[in-house]
């Protein structure tokens, strides 16, 4: 049986680099712990296709394993701000933050330097309000005239703004949102913003200015949008303000007098009724047990939704949910380049995580969308 003689120190890195420990891989590739333990010292090497299965596993091309270690992580360590002591980031999650970062370079890689980009500002409690109608004023000056008609389509303009001042944003797959809601990763050029896909829209969009709030204080983080310290509280406080100014909602309050002020500020400032009733809260306009009501409220009506999603026949086809998770710049980027002949199908392939035919089928959308 032919064995490949790879490097084991490499696939040790590669192992740490995601998270990966040594049971879990070797359930994957069907082995006992022993074996894996003796591939990584050198002891034993594994089969032709046993390596296919490990490179599968750790999102590597099995000539990866045949060279030393890279002497740098290609996995940014971000800070952890869930509140989940001792567990760690999931390999789930790094996987996400590794195709991020690839997506990055490809990005650099085929278009450059982008020519828009925010104006990253720190702040703190006593600038936040400042800090928050600047970027308002910045990003509102693309706002389409037609209002988004719904959450999802809100969270698409938003996302299409903030992609127009050099912030990436992608989406994820089939990941629980017990394991995360949103993370973000700063860099210049190109900061990158992953939320999580399993959320409400709603929910998308206040995580996508709680990820900001962190890339404006040049800051990373895996977050579950909790106050659970006082980084998180001050990006919830920043993200409220973005989305919902203080000045803005006691106005529309004292005009509008609505009987029903949660979901009355929740339409009128394209939030959900949880965070427009935190919103509420801290700006002394209901009491705790409104907040605490609206809570059980939108937990049920959590509940009821993953039900019905759970119960309905099929799900979207794969290249629909790689585009959503990609995005409009991302893939205009690469199918522009395909079709110009700057890369092939197999490079296309690479970089859209993609089979030729998701290829065909995402082309046909990106004309249809009419980006070209």
């Amino acid at each position: 049986m032919a064995r490949a003689p790879i490097n084991g120190t490499t696939l040790s890195w590669a192992r740490a680099a995601l998270g990966v420990d040594l049971h879990d891989l070797a359930r994957h590739v069907a082995v006992k712990v022993e074996a894996a333990q003796q591939w990584e010292t050198g002891d034993l090497h594994p089969t032709v296709g046993q390596l296919r299965a490990i490179a599968d596993k750790l999102e590597r091309p099995p000539a990866f394993f045949f060279a030393p270690p890279p002497e740098a992580a290609d996995v940014p360590a971000v800070p952890d701000f869930r509140g989940k002591h001792g567990e760690g980031i999931p390999t789930v999650v790094l996987r996400e933050i590794k195709r991020a970062e690839q997506y990055r370079e490809t990005l650099l890689e085929l278009s450059g330097v982008p020519e828009g980009s925010l104006e990253y500002i720190s702040f703190d409690r006593s600038g936040l309000v400042k800090a928050a109608a600047r970027l308002r004023q910045e990003l509102m000056t693309g706002w389409p005239a037609k209002k988004p008609a719904t959450p999802g389509e809100m969270f698409n303009t938003w996302r299409d703004l903030l992609e127009m001042h050099g912030v990436l944003v992608f989406q994820s797959t089939r990941i629980p949102l017990t394991d995360y809601r949103a993370l973000s990763v700063h860099h210049y050029p190109y900061p990158v913003i992953l939320v999580n896909g399993a959320d409400a829209a709603n929910g998308k969009i206040f995580s996508l200015f709680h990820e900001l709030a962190h890339l404006m204080n040049r800051s990373s983080g895996v977050c579950m949008i909790l106050d659970n310290n006082e980084v998180e509280a001050l990006c919830n406080a920043f993200a409220a303000e973005f989305l919902m100014p203080a000045v803005e909602v006691r106005t529309f309050l004292g005009v509008q007098s609505p009987t029903r002020p949660i979901s009355s500020v929740a339409n009128r400032f394209g939030v959900s009724t949880l965070a427009a009733a935190i919103r509420l809260r801290s700006l002394g306009q209901i009491d705790d047990q409104a907040l605490t009501d609206q809570r059980a409220e939108n937990d049920a009506e959590w509940n009821r939704a993953r039900a019905a999603m759970a119960a309905k026949a099929g799900n979207p086809p794969p290249w629909r949910l790689r585009y959503r998770d990609l995005g409009n710049t991302y893939v205009r980027t690469v199918l522009t380049a395909l079709q110009t002949n700057r890369i092939d199908y197999l490079s296309a392939a690479y970089m859209l995580n993609a089979r030729v035919p998701m290829i065909e089928k995402m082309q046909q959308e990106f004309h249809r969308r009419g980006e070209v």
